[in-house]
C-alpha cells in the first residue's frame, strides 16, 4: 500500500509473498495473508491476470483491492490517467475472486464536490449491485500542497442509502498520517515543490 503500482513490478511482488510466507511458515505462523492494492492501469492488465494465475498456482492468500474513487470514466481519467475503465475494472475484480476464491475490496476517498455527490451514490451502487464487492470508503487526508477537501459525514450518508437499498457492504475508514499529510504517496508533494518539479495552481 502507498508503495507504486504492484503491477508494474508483478513478478517480484509474486516471489516477494512466496518468500515471506514460506519464511513464517518456517517459525509456525499458523496464517500468512496479504493486501495488494492496484489502481489497474490500462497498458499493464494482462498482469493482473498472469499475477491472478500465480496467486491461485500458489495458493497465496491475498486481498486484491481496486483503487476506484469516481464513477465517472472520463473523471477518473483526469485524476488517473493510467487506469482501466470502470466496468472493465470491475469485471476484472470479480474474475480474480471467482479464480483465487480471495477476498476483494473497492477503495473510494470521498473528495468535497468531487467525486461524493448523489449521482456519484446512484452511479457507484447500480455499478455494484449484484456483485458481492464490498466498498471501503476512504477520509481524504488534506495537506496545505493540495488544494482539494474531505467529503463531510453527511456525504457519506448519500452512499449509504443506496448501498443499504441494494445490500452492498460498506465501511467508513480514516487512515492513519492526517497529521502530516500523509496518503499513499503525498510525501512526495514536498519533493516535488523542493525541486520545483510541479507546479500549484
Amino acid at each position: 500500500m502507498g508503495c507504486g503500482e504492484p503491477l508494474l513490478n508483478y513478478k517480484q511482488v509474486k516471489d516477494s509473498m512466496i518468500l515471506l510466507r514460506d519464511t513464517y511458515q518456517t517459525i509456525k505462523v499458523p496464517l500468512i495473508r496479504f493486501a495488494i492494492a492496484t489502481s489497474l492501469p490500462e497498458f499493464a492488465w494482462i498482469n493482473f491476470f498472469e499475477l491472478t494465475n500465480e496467486i491461485h498456482k500458489e495458493k497465496l492468500l491475498v486481498k486484491m483491492h481496486l483503487s476506484l474513487h469516481y464513477t465517472i470514466d472520463s473523471l477518473r481519467k483526469d485524476w488517473m490517467p493510467n487506469s482501466l475503465s470502470i466496468l472493465p475494472s470491475l469485471v476484472a475484480l470479480e474474475y480474480y475472486k471467482k479464480i483465487t476464491n480471495n477476498s476483494v475490496e473497492i477503495h473510494y476517498t470521498l473528495i468535497d464536490g468531487i467525486n461524493d455527490t448523489e449521482q456519484d451514490a446512484i452511479s457507484l451502487s447500480e455499478f455494484l449491485k449484484n456483485r458481492d464487492i464490498p466498498v471501503k470508503f476512504l477520509f481524504y487526508n488534506e495537506k496545505p500542497t493540495m488544494e482539494f477537501h474531505a467529503s463531510s459525514k453527511e456525504k457519506l450518508s448519500l452512499f449509504k442509502r443506496y448501498f443499504n437499498k441494494y445490500s452492498i457492504q460498506y465501511e467508513y475508514y480514516i487512515p492513519p498520517g492526517l497529521d502530516v499529510g500523509a496518503s499513499c504517496g503525498q510525501f512526495l508533494m514536498e519533493y516535488y515543490l523542493k525541486y520545483n518539479l510541479v507546479k500549484i495552481k
